[in-house]
């Protein structure tokens, strides 16, 4: 049932998109260059995209911006569109990565920061993540 109605609701965000064109269904942040208002713009579009509030946000020691979303609750296959748009729009080259889970993965590196919902009512809870330079 989850997976029909995410399903729904990212064909309902998409069909939006392609009507408002470059317009979004939220107001961004206005950039000033950081990889903190890049990261509150990012997951604020993938929060009105439709990606579940429990969804974890999660860094390591290098401060790559990871998400981890629970496979078990939904499917998270229907989440990868959602997020190539949000991050191709907003990362500007934010160090990235999507881990999709039953349990959170057992990674030493890995540390839990807070939940999307979390994160978006209180963003200066988020740290400064990696900017990846061009070569």
């Amino acid at each position: 049932m989850h997976t029909a109605i995410l399903t729904y609701f990212s064909l309902l965000v998409s069909g939006l998109a392609t009507l408002l064109g470059e317009r979004h269904l939220f107001q961004p942040i206005p950039r000033d260059n950081s990889t903190h208002v890049d990261a509150v713009n990012m997951l604020t579009c993938l929060s009105a995209s439709g990606f579940p509030g429990n969804t974890v946000i999660a860094t390591d020691d290098a401060q790559s911006l990871t998400l981890v979303s629970n496979m078990t609750e939904i499917d998270t296959d229907t989440l990868d569109p959602v997020m190539a748009r949000c991050f191709n729009s907003f990362a500007y080259g934010l160090s990235f990565s999507h881990y999709k889970y039953v349990n959170f993965p057992d990674d030493d590196n890995l540390r839990p920061v807070t939940s999307l919902e979390d994160a978006l009512a209180n963003p200066d809870s988020l740290p400064e993540f990696l900017r990846l330079k061009r070569i």
